[in-house]
């Protein structure tokens, strides 16, 4: 009976096809809307050779040409927020295959965004270098016999969030000041970071201390401008990969064990090994690395809420 209906069912779906192919290149002919077309993917954005450059909202002061390139700027960001929220499954990869899969969208997405340039793909970028790092510090605590397939990933020529052109862009058309002379060094100097916060009205301790609190997320930050915090967003994501993740790699690669935390000082050399990181002041990321473990461990199997690692818009009361 099923098989006698294929070809019935076959010219009826070769009609409706040529129906839709009908309207839109009529609707084209006419002038008139086309059909709305299926949102873009991740793959679509990482790999976009014309990514828009994504600014900040307008305020009252801004010229009418701003004001007029805002929506379609804005329709793009809420495009590729509403991408990474889809691709977000919660769940930690459970082969180095699909870790470096994963990761690999979302610096795909890094790349076009801080190639774009604006304080929206910044945004856009540190959203998805987060779900990067918790892919990343999620899988080597929970498989920590894969770690070198992390260590890969993180030396894969990744971009440097804090010192990339797009920041340094931002930083000139958003605050409108100049770096020192050659470049700011925001990774390397806490002087420097300290110095754009300031001219803000802001500081490191006043920042971090806002990130204590309930943090505005990635929606927040789009829908009213907040360089400050954005730009803490940033330091915080290059200290997790440059001193906290690197600590962890280094453990691990010594035959250290998450499942031993007596093992941590046994294998780490504390009075010697610092992993430091200036702009936050951290001179050995002890504390950190504890609380990170402990993390992974407390959500292995459960999945883990996408607004928890993009730093909110949602969730708390505690992540329910």
């Amino acid at each position: 009976m099923l098989f006698s209906r294929k070809p019935r069912l076959v010219a009826q779906f070769a009609r409706a096809s040529a129906f839709a192919i009908l309207l839109v290149s009529r609707a084209a002919s006419q002038g008139g809307p086309l059909p709305d077309r299926q949102p873009r993917s991740l793959y679509d954005i990482g790999h976009s050779p014309n990514w828009p450059h994504i600014g900040s909202p307008p305020t009252k002061e801004s010229p009418p040409s701003r004001t007029q390139a805002w929506p379609d700027e804005r329709k793009s960001f809420d495009e590729a927020l509403d991408a990474l929220k889809r691709s977000w499954s919660g769940e930690v990869p459970t082969t180095a295959t699909e870790l470096k899969f994963q990761a690999g969208q979302y610096e795909d997405v890094v790349r076009t965004a801080t190639s774009a340039g604006g304080y929206g793909n910044l945004i856009l970028a540190d959203t998805a270098r987060r779900l990067d790092l918790a892919l990343l510090s999620y899988y080597v605590i929970l498989h920590s016999q894969d770690h070198a397939a992390a260590a890969e990933i993180l030396n894969d020529h990744r971009v440097r969030l804090l010192d990339c052109p797009a920041t340094a862009d931002m930083i000139a058309e958003e605050l409108k000041i100049s770096p020192p002379p050659g470049k700011w060094h925001l990774s390397e100097k806490r002087e420097d970071l300290e110095r754009v916060l300031r001219s803000n009205g802001s500081s490191i301790s006043r920042e971090v201390g806002r990130t204590m609190m309930y943090p505005p997320g990635p929606g927040k930050l789009i829908n009213q401008r907040d360089v400050n915090f954005l730009l803490i967003k940033l330091t915080y994501d290059e200290e997790e990969e440059v001193s906290t993740l690197a600590c962890i790699m280094e453990f691990l690669k010594r035959g250290g064990s998450p499942n031993e935390p007596g093992s941590f000082q046994r294998v780490i050399d504390m009075n010697r090994e610092r992993f430091p990181f200036a702009p936050t002041g951290v001179t050995g990321p002890w504390g950190q690395v504890g609380a990170l473990i402990d993390r992974a461990q407390k959500w292995d199997g459960k999945p883990i809420p996408f607004t928890l690692v993009a730093g909110y818009d949602e969730s708390p009361s505690w992540m329910k």
